[in-house]
């Protein structure tokens, strides 16, 4: 199977290394950050510390418009990389459905006070993507035991592919009753 520029599926799986999914979403936010105004400054939503870049797409959890955050990695006074909070751009981090809840700005949805809130460490992170991705998994709906109607042979089927499904779910070829 191809798509319309001839890429065979094979080719994107080859590429997992390098493609993270439809990044589509994002770019409009990429296009729509900017630096503040004069040498005014705002406290990023993400990490705390005072950034100079607002995003005029998203929407803080007050409602507010033009929420902060750093567009770039945090830097030392020298300029060298700094090894705290993050060597990823809050940017990245408050666009990314795994981090949800984990910003300092999330501090309501969570129940706590804003100062109580720190930057998650990398264990906090790998929770919150295998929770998020639980969460956000599709729910298959069963049918009821007692409802007599459906029978395995009722509910299991074939898709395009011929792989055999069995209510939403991919399982080993069903034997077909001759």
């Amino acid at each position: 199977m191809t798509d319309s520029s001839g890429l065979p599926k094979d080719d994107f799986v080859k590429n997992e290394s390098r493609l993270c999914g439809d990044l589509t979403p994002s770019c409009e936010h990429l296009e729509q950050r900017v630096p503040m105004s004069g040498k005014g400054h705002k406290m990023c939503v993400v990490c705390g510390e005072t950034a100079c870049h607002v995003c005029m797409k998203c929407v803080g959890p007050e409602g507010k418009k033009r929420i902060a955050m750093h567009i770039k990695t945090h830097t030392n006074n020298d300029g060298a990389a700094a090894a705290d909070p993050t060597k990823v751009p809050c940017f990245f981090h408050c666009h990314t459905s795994s981090f949800f809840g984990l910003a300092k700005n999330d501090h309501a949805l969570i129940g706590k006070r804003k100062r109580d809130c720190t930057f998650p460490t990398k264990e906090d992170v790998d929770r919150r993507r295998k929770e998020t991705k639980a969460l956000l998994q599709p729910v298959v709906t069963l049918p009821d035991a007692t409802d007599a109607a459906l029978t395995p042979q009722a509910t299991a089927v074939s898709n395009s592919n011929g792989i055999a499904m069995r209510n939403g779910e991919q399982h080993a070829k069903l034997e077909q009753n001759n």
